[in-house]
């Protein structure tokens, strides 16, 4: 949530709303959160949605970490994408994971149209870029911090791949001690960034705001954009109870809670693991002290 320190502005704010902390962060509720059977969960799921989901904590060969006590394994990973696939449940779908030997937990995965990246391979690490003195703990993988950074670069726009900001600055091990590992080489170096992950702010006019935050663009303020974000924007987007919506919808500005469009845009699932995560940890820390 912290990531570049508390004082910092994240992707999330306390205003971020988190659907499970604690003991209920598990496998199961996972997934059925993902295949609508949770409370709370991606009801909006169709043919034509964006579908990603981020993974970051303890990982292994083959496996994910929940609570120290579960694990997320490769073939339930698989067996989601499957049904999810057999449901009509996405168009397109994006899977990152951010931990030690995060490529295995895709071995398993052979459905379509399924792009999958881990940030290191069999027997690899993954390093956090920087540790929260008050925490004590690891705020944020050093993946994760590149690739936003990337991401919010001055030069990444409605033509940047996920290529060009999730692998190739990553061709040098230096950066992270690893090596990336991807799933499908030629779709990576075709689909653009903000299919998953909105457009960003860099209009001038006051629509969107500073550069580097995801904002919600209601219909009057879409009619205001340049035509062929306009255009984009509405390709990518549905409408949905408040109207068109960008991608993703982070609203740092408002007193609203943080809101996950549905239709064709991406849900961001980092929301509900990656927050999670991290009050999972600060709440064992908590409980030691």
């Amino acid at each position: 949530m912290h990531g570049e320190g508390i004082e910092v502005t994240g992707w999330y704010n306390n205003r971020t709303e988190i659907d499970y902390r604690g003991s209920d962060v598990t496998v199961q509720n996972f997934l059925d959160s993902i295949l609508g059977f949770a409370p709370k969960s991606l009801q909006s799921l169709n043919e034509e949605s964006n579908l990603l989901i981020y993974f970051t904590g303890h990982g292994g060969n083959q496996f994910f970490k929940f609570q120290d006590e579960e694990e997320l394994t490769a073939q339930d990973i698989a067996n989601l994408m499957d049904r999810l696939q057999d449901e009509k449940k996405f168009k397109k779908a994006l899977l990152i994971a951010d931990t030690c030997q995060a490529f295995t937990i895709f071995d398993k995965l052979t459905t379509p149209n399924v792009l999958a990246l881990g940030t290191s391979l069999i027997d690899e690490n993954a390093y956090a870029h920087r540790t929260d003195k008050d925490l004590g703990l690891g705020a944020i993988e050093r993946w994760t911090h590149h690739f936003i950074k990337n991401y919010r670069s001055s030069e990444t726009d409605l033509e940047t791949t996920l290529h060009q900001v999730m692998v190739a600055p990553f061709d040098k091990r230096s950066i992270l001690m690893a090596r990336v590992g991807i799933t499908n080489q030629s779709k990576f170096k075709s689909i653009k960034v903000s299919e998953f992950f909105g457009i960003k702010g860099v209009i001038d006019d006051g629509v969107v705001d500073d550069a580097g935050t995801f904002v919600e663009i209601a219909p009057e303020a879409l009619l205001k954009l340049p035509q062929n974000v306009r255009d984009f924007t509405l390709a990518q987007s549905s409408p949905v109870a408040k109207g068109v919506t960008a991608n993703v919808c982070f609203t740092e500005e408002k007193d609203d809670p943080l809101q996950l469009t549905g239709g064709g845009v991406c849900l961001f699932f980092c929301v509900v693991l990656l927050t999670l995560v991290l009050v999972q940890k600060l709440e064992k820390h908590l409980m030691e002290i």
